[in-house]
């Protein structure tokens, strides 16, 4: 199968880059060797925000009695802690597929060598997109 643009990691400025690519008519496919969303959605960003979320009510729950609550008994489940943290990020994942597929991206689950050539290619990895 032959593209008009290869994008390399489908974190946040790979699946953005392949979606406007698309909107611009482009045939593109998006490689990524791991889950989509990159390290952001699936190990970085995402699930650490939805720890601090967590742990921000478990303060504020803790501190309540200076607003006259008293919350006794708190504890945390280690378990549905977890859960909650892979749900968000499954949910997530979920949606960046749904809107690839929505635009015909081509969702390519490969890792490609270093002797490989694609031209042209974006690489969505890292802060800023880079073309190659």
């Amino acid at each position: 199968m032959s593209y008009d643009l290869a994008i390399l990691g489908s974190g946040p400025g790979g699946y953005t880059a392949a979606l406007r690519a698309s909107l611009r008519g482009l045939s593109v496919a998006l490689v990524e060797s791991g889950e989509l969303g990159g390290t952001c959605l699936n190990v970085g960003c995402i699930p650490t925000k939805t720890m601090l979320h967590a742990s921000g009510l478990a303060w504020e729950a803790r501190h309540a009695k200076a607003i006259g609550l008293i919350v006794s008994d708190l504890a945390v489940d280690a378990d549905a802690f977890a859960q909650r943290v892979a749900q968000t990020v499954s949910i997530l994942r979920k949606g960046v597929a749904g809107l690839l597929a929505a635009r015909k991206v081509d969702v390519r689950s490969i890792v490609i060598g270093p002797d490989a050539s694609v031209e042209p290619a974006v690489s969505g990895r890292g802060a800023l997109p880079l073309v190659v």
